[in-house]
């Protein structure tokens, strides 16, 4: 049977304005709000190994609160920082009153083609955006706004490395792997690879995926030299796929 598009369309939008909700609340704004707005060790050696020098353009996707745009623009770079939250942009504002942050569907960009040296799509950011054809459509948007050769660099869920992150008898973790399973029941996005997650904001829904599947996205978005990394550095696939539960992309627009 095939599905009524009203019906699919009113589904997407409810997941958009669930995971929306989830980050406007105050939980949430606290935590991405909270501490020093600073690259994490993993995120600087990305922007190390493959962004070109400032002060290059970099987009800032899924930017929240601004813990990335203000590094990179401390670093030199013109970044402009976009977020579909209007809480977490606001809060970014009144941190760094400067900064060209604004509020933006990453799947549908408001730039015009090849404005861009660099892009960065940190914390699993690119994992909130549902259905999968939306995700899919962020990549292609951000191709298009990448200047030649430019790098994007992201990070997304790994479901099997999430599972076995602590190694193959890591009791805690199992039990962690236990509880999120139970989370699925009657979850009928699970067949979509969105699985319900929580936090202290409450209840959304995340995509999962593994390295071959996010790196076949990333090929099929346009992109090449498509690599796969640990948070430590680690190269090796099979490490990867099986202990790494936030794995890193790097990619580059053809030449």
């Amino acid at each position: 049977m095939i599905p009524d598009q009203s019906t699919a369309d009113g589904q997407a939008s409810g997941v958009t304005r669930d995971n929306i909700a989830r980050f406007a609340a105050p939980w949430s704004v606290e935590q991405y709000a909270r501490g020093e707005a600073t690259l994490f060790p993993h995120e600087a050696r990305q922007v190390a190994a493959h962004f070109p020098p400032p002060p290059a353009r970099v987009l800032d996707l899924g930017c929240g609160a601004g813990r990335t745009t203000i590094p990179l623009a401390a670093l030199g770079y013109t970044v402009t920082g976009i977020d579909l939250s209007p809480e977490l942009i606001a809060e970014g504002k009144e941190r760094a009153p400067t900064l060209d942050l604004r509020v933006m569907d990453a799947s549908q960009l408001e730039f015009a083609d090849q404005s861009f040296d660099a892009a960065l799509f940190s914390a699993n950011g690119i994992d909130c955006i549902y259905p999968l054809a939306a995700r899919e459509r962020c990549l292609r948007e951000v191709r298009r706004v990448l200047r030649p050769g430019a790098p994007f660099v992201m990070s997304s869920n790994s479901l099997v490395g999430r599972w076995f992150s602590g190694g193959f008898f890591y009791l805690a973790g199992h039990l962690r792997t236990a509880r999120f399973l139970l989370d699925q029941l009657g979850n009928p996005l699970r067949r979509e690879r969105y699985f319900s997650f929580r936090d202290g904001s409450g209840r959304y829904r995340l995509y999962f995926g593994n390295p071959s599947l996010t790196m076949g996205q990333l090929r099929t978005a346009g992109f090449v030299d498509v690599q796969a990394v640990g948070r430590g550095g680690q190269a090796d696939p099979r490490w990867i796929y099986w202990h790494e539960a936030h794995v890193q992309y790097a990619a580059r627009v053809p030449r």
